[in-house]
């Protein structure tokens, strides 16, 4: 088991595929998922506030962040963007 993060509190190894936000603490896997959660409204500096994974909604209703399977038990979560099940893939798509 590798030492946990500083700012993300979790011990999955970051790279090109997991981060953590300095802002919010939130570790999230893939960069889509790192950049859905900065669309807040900007505060009184300018900067990005972040959305909370676990409220944040898609227009469409659905939450916007789903658990990644790369969390583990005992550590805070590692988002990722929600997947509707019921639709393919693009490389479902293109057969």
């Amino acid at each position: 088991m590798s030492a946990a993060c500083p700012n993300c509190h979790t011990s999955v190894s970051h790279g090109n595929t997991v981060g953590c936000c300095t802002a919010c603490g939130r570790c999230f896997s893939g960069l889509s998922a790192f950049e859905a959660h900065q669309v807040g409204p900007r505060n009184a500096r300018g900067l990005l506030m972040c959305v909370d994974p676990e409220t944040a909604r898609h227009e469409r209703g659905h939450l916007l962040f789903g658990e990644s399977s790369r969390s583990k038990p005992g550590e805070p979560t590692i988002w990722r963007l929600w997947t509707d099940p019921s639709v393919p893939s693009w490389w479902e798509k293109a057969r």
